[in-house]
């Protein structure tokens, strides 16, 4: 078994906050049940681009990818899905996951979580880094910058 670790955004935070993505999430849910993958993957592609940061709807595209015959893609996104937060089960024989699993999603101090150890059966992590202290051009806004936080989030199958 292999298991990818990592943090979590928290997708129904997101959802509910937006009727645009609320409503193209259920056109890309329609569109994989009626086995319709190229629209399932447009539909895929915007709600990624709606909530960048979702763990589910990287997860989708990354399916849509792989249902049209984009491999490469899909396995970009997995990786990409890996570093923010979710914890994949391989399916036996390794041909696909059949199991996501979010670490920590929706805690209040969270920041942009970012860097974290895993120490016996927990995975210590900075919960708030100070990205969104720099502006574009690269300048830091003191006012901006809180105290570090160390969060702590278990792991019982290790």
């Amino acid at each position: 078994m292999v298991v990818l670790l990592c943090l979590a955004s928290a997708w129904a935070a997101s959802q509910g906050a937006d009727p645009e993505l609320r409503r193209v999430y259920e056109q890309a849910q329609a569109a994989h049940s009626a086995k319709d993958y190229a629209a399932f993957l447009t539909h895929s592609r915007r709600v990624a681009e709606l909530a960048p940061r979702s763990t589910r709807a990287l997860y989708n595209l990354a399916c849509a990818h792989a249902l049209t015959g984009g491999r490469a893609e899909a396995i970009r996104l997995l990786d990409r899905l890996a570093e923010m937060g979710a914890r994949m089960r391989l399916a036996p024989g390794g041909r696909g996951i059949e199991e996501v699993t979010v670490v920590e999603r929706g805690h209040p101090d969270f920041g942009e979580p970012t860097l974290g150890v895993v120490v016996g059966n927990a995975f210590y992590f900075v919960a708030n880094s100070q990205y969104g202290a720099f502006a574009e051009d690269g300048t830091l806004d003191e006012a901006k910058l809180r105290p570090p936080l160390i969060l702590r989030a278990s792991l019982p199958w290790l």
